[in-house]
């Protein structure tokens, strides 16, 4: 598995641990999505998945070595996402895809 680190557009930075792709938002929000196809997503499909979601880091953790291990995003939790935002996700999420 390859592991990369870069920053998409919206400043928001990202680890792929293939078939995981990995977003840091604010302080320990990161966001995970799992690839499970070569099909581009787009945004509703994205947002509407039961493999992307976010998990909250523990003080502990870095972002550069963070590894979801099976966590799930705590139950009641919900998050605010401008539109930009979710597009530059799904833009990057469908270069993984194209790369892998």
């Amino acid at each position: 598995m390859e592991n990369s680190k870069e920053k998409a557009a919206v400043c928001i930075e990202f680890n792929v641990d293939y078939p995981f792709i990995y977003f840091l938002r604010d302080h320990r929000i990161v966001f995970v999505y799992e690839i499970t196809s070569k099909k581009a997503i787009n945004a509703e499909v994205l947002f509407n998945s039961d493999r992307f979601r976010a998990i909250e880091m523990s003080e502990e953790e870095a972002f550069e070595t963070f590894k979801h291990g099976g966590r799930m995003t705590p139950e009641g939790t919900s998050f605010f996402m401008k539109e930009d935002e979710l597009a530059k996700l799904v833009e990057q999420i469908n270069r993984v895809i194209e790369d892998y």
